[in-house]
């Protein structure tokens, strides 16, 4: 039983790494399949996709995600879920350090900064956000330094803007509608990132929560929820990467 103390840290965790996500309905699909009695320790007022199990398992703890696995058939570096919370882990850890920059000095902008970003963000707030940012940006050049600023306030008003886009109660009740929402929050980074950058933190992510959810639409059992279609759909994709035997 999750302690009241943790549920705040662990639900503004969870909401971080959640909005990285592709399809953060795909999210409430899959964690619902997998946590349907702990979903209703949460108040009505949670964001839908925030009970991920990388969640559940901060809010019992009081520990990062990243020390449990995600969700059944998620569990290699493949899947969106496990690499956030494999990036929560590493962040949690002094030694890593969220920004790389390339022999030119220049900022590395891709999905593993992106993730990292990410878990900072999960990690840190107020003031204690700030000096680790600051910490961080010590040792890159000044061009790098600024942009990665950049990024952070960037990444925090895009993370606003997808609560409002996408709030609590108005989950979609089919893949179409998920496959929906994927194109209006990939127009909604573009807005916040531009076009590039979006595209190069996202895009592996995103072809990954359209092809599960593509799967789950192929799943025509009328017989099924949704969560159930989920699970399938993510068994259907691990397989056809070779993750998992047919």
């Amino acid at each position: 039983m999750s302690h009241s103390s943790d549920r705040p840290r662990g639900r503004r965790i969870a909401w971080a790494l959640a909005a990285g996500l592709g399809s953060a309905i795909l999210l409430v699909w899959l964690a619902a399949a997998a946590l349907a009695p702990a979903a209703a320790e949460e108040p009505a007022g949670v964001f839908p996709w925030a009970r991920t199990p990388a969640a559940a398992a901060s809010s019992e703890s009081g520990t990062p995600p990243g020390t449990a696995p995600v969700v059944a058939g998620q569990g290699t570096s493949a899947s969106p879920a496990s690499s956030q919370a494999s990036a929560g882990s590493d962040l949690a850890s002094t030694s890593s350090g969220v920004f790389r920059v390339d022999a030119q000095g220049r900022l590395v902008v891709d999905q593993a900064m992106r993730l990292r970003v990410e878990a900072l963000l999960a990690l840190h707030e107020g003031d204690a956000l700030a000096a680790r940012l600051d910490a961080e940006l010590a040792g890159l050049t000044p061009a790098a330094a600024a942009r990665a600023r950049e990024l952070v306030a960037q990444f925090e008003a895009y993370q606003g803007a997808q609560a409002a886009a996408f709030p609590p109660g108005r989950a979609p009740l089919v893949p179409e509608e998920g496959l929906a929402q994927l194109q209006a929050m990939q127009a909604l980074r573009a807005s916040h990132f531009g076009a590039d950058a979006a595209r190069q933190m996202f895009a592996q992510d995103d072809a990954v929560a359209r092809r599960i959810l593509e799967l789950m639409r192929e799943d025509t059992s009328t017989a099924r929820s949704m969560e159930e279609k989920a699970m399938r759909a993510q068994v259907r994709y691990d397989q056809e990467r070779g993750a998992v035997p047919p």
